[in-house]
C-alpha cells in the first residue's frame, strides 16, 4: 500500500501512474480477513466474518 498512497505527493511517477494512485485512494477497497483486525487505507474496510454473505449483498 506505501507505494500507491505516497505516489501523488511525489516526483517519481508518471502522470499515468499517479491519475491511477489518486483513482486507486479514492476507490473503495474491501479486504477479506479473518487475521486483519483494521486497515489505514482511505476507503477501506475489514470482513472478518460471514464473507460470502456479505460480498453477495454488495
Amino acid at each position: 500500500m506505501g507505494f500507491w498512497t505516497k505516489l501523488p505527493e511525489s516526483l517519481l511517477g508518471s502522470r499515468y501512474h499517479v491519475e491511477q494512485a489518486r483513482w486507486l485512494e479514492n476507490a473503495t477497497k474491501i479486504f477479506c480477513s479473518t487475521a486483519l483486525t483494521e486497515v489505514d487505507w482511505t476507503n477501506s474496510k475489514v470482513i472478518k466474518d460471514h464473507i460470502m454473505e456479505v460480498l453477495a449483498a454488495l
